[in-house]
Parts: structure tokens; sequence; C-alpha cells
């Protein structure tokens, strides 16, 4: 992927995962440990079954209030009903926030000047009030953008982005 390249992905859900209870209730359902979840880094973790039966795998980044969940949209709702089974009396909030919310990758290159403008060196930086991370399985799938619709075509513009083709992504990506 090109440097001024950014792939919109339409099919990822966003459910946001909040409250002071936030970080025990993840911890005893993921398969990643959470504290390594910080303002500074990103996870990919999955969800099984006791017997170890793969259900649901998504990124988790960190959020003011709590934890942000990017994962396939098509399974969003089954993993808000699967946190809810678990919720009891955790003070918890389990909310979909795909309607405001988007995905965006750019290329690993560009991560790393958008880091170098923010002196971060780190793999999750919050520019322009969005949450970039690089992708934890392999800096070679880019980074993500975790943005509020209404600005991402401002994050677009002020980086000199221009919107490609997710065909693009995944040539490039798995070859």
């Amino acid at each position: 992927m090109k440097n001024d390249q950014i792939v919109i992905l339409n099919d990822r859900g966003i459910i946001s995962v909040s409250g002071t209870d936030a970080k025990d209730f993840l911890q005893n359902i993921l398969s990643n440990d959470i504290n390594r979840v910080l303002d500074s880094n990103s996870i990919f973790s999955a969800i099984f079954t006791p017997q170890g039966k793969y259900l649901y795998e998504f990124f988790i980044v960190k959020s003011k209030n709590g934890y942000f969940l990017d994962c396939d949209n098509e399974f969003t709702k089954e993993i808000i009903e699967h946190l809810s089974k678990y919720k009891l009396n955790s003070k918890v909030e389990i909310k979909d926030l795909t309607s405001e919310h988007i995905i965006g990758i750019i290329s690993f290159d560009k991560f790393l000047e958008i880091q170098n403008s923010e002196k971060k060196n780190t793999q999750t930086i919050s520019h322009n009030n969005n949450l970039f991370f690089v992708d934890p399985r392999e800096k070679k799938l880019g980074a993500r953008i975790l943005s509020n619709l209404e600005k991402l075509h401002i994050t677009i513009k002020k980086l000199n982005l221009r919107i490609s083709d997710h065909k693009v992504y995944l040539n490039e990506a798995y070859n």
C-alpha cells in the first residue's frame, strides 16, 4: 500500500466496553492479556468457549472510558450478546458504536510519519482525535485508524490521503 492511500473498512464494527469493572471483566473473558492494552499499545484477541472452540476475534484499543473492540461487523451484535451474558453485577457498559465510528487502514510507513510528527515511539497513538495503531499481527498489514465518522474526512485531507479500494490492501497485505 502506498503512503498516500487509505482503505476504508465499512465491514468493521466498533464496540465500547466501559465502566469501573471493564478491565477485570474483559480479562476474565479474553484470550489475551488486557493489561497489555495501554494508551501506547493495542492487542489482537479472541473469545473461545470453555472447551476451547473459537468464537470471535477483534482488536482492542484503549479509550478514555475503557476499551474499543474493532470486530467484523457481521458479529458485532453476537459479541455484545455474548459479553452481556457475563456482565452479571459488573459495573460495565457495552455499546455498539458502529454507526458513529469507522476503521481505515494506512501503510506502516505512513504510520511512522505520523508517529514522528507526534514525537511518539509507541504502537498506538492519538492524532487529531483519532486512534492510530499498528496491526499487532504483522506490520506489513499496516496501521488502523479508529475514527469518528465526522472526523475521518478531515483526517484524510490533513494527511493528504486518497481513498483506495480494499482490494489494493488485500492484494498487497497477503502476497
